[in-house]
């Protein structure tokens, strides 16, 4: 390999993104991925998909707890365990919504 490889290796290869970032960064990037989802999701009938699709965004009120409760406290761990819970319940929530959405729509 010659010196301009920036392949790593061991611990710190295989180290998922948010241990990387830590949790203050982690915390960020959950914010920034939630607030994409929910942008996009606004998005969606402007590019030609079904209105009903933004059923989906029923899942905005948790996913948006779930924001604030790691934002709150993002390096005490028993501060944000809650946020689990919101994050799967935003998750099951939009899959039903949109799915509904897809199919009064088609």
């Amino acid at each position: 390999m010659s010196s301009r490889t920036t392949w790593r290796t061991g611990a710190a290869a295989s180290a998922p993104l948010v241990v990387r970032l830590g949790r203050v960064g982690g915390s960020r990037l959950f914010a920034l991925v939630v607030g994409s989802a929910l942008l996009w999701s606004l998005l969606l009938p402007i590019a030609g998909m079904p209105l009903p699709l933004l059923l989906g965004l029923l899942a905005a009120a948790p996913a948006v707890a779930a924001v604030r409760t790691l934002l709150r406290s993002p390096e005490v761990t028993a501060a944000i365990v809650p946020a689990q819970g919101q994050a799967l319940l935003a998750f099951l929530l939009y899959a039903v919504g949109a799915g509904i959405g897809l199919l009064l729509g088609a």
